[in-house]
């Protein structure tokens, strides 16, 4: 898998909880909030060049704008022009569910 993935409440501004990764085995879970309106998913579709690295065996995720947005009228501008600002917030929470 390698997709941008549109966030709930994409239109604001507010940090929302964007992604939740849990793994049952250890208990380990990811929450990941976010301002930006995307979320790219990557699952290691490139990866497979050695035993300790197979295929799909990580998962990326990238709190992002929209790809091709430069081109898009429809989606959230990407263009930052000279005096503005940029300010995105990105916030990864590791836990333990026992």
């Amino acid at each position: 898998m390698d997709h941008c993935l549109v966030a709930d409440g994409q239109d604001s501004q507010a940090l929302r909880l964007v992604a939740e990764l849990y793994d049952p085995v250890s208990g380990r879970m990811l929450t990941l909030h976010s301002t930006q309106p995307g979320l790219q998913v990557y699952t290691g579709n490139f990866l497979g060049f050695s035993e300790d690295f197979p295929r799909w065996s990580a998962v990326c995720l990238e709190a992002q704008g929209f790809p091709d947005a430069i081109n898009q009228p429809g989606f959230p501008s990407c263009v930052l022009r000279p005096g503005e600002v940029y300010q995105q917030e990105i916030v990864h929470t590791f836990t333990v569910r026992l």
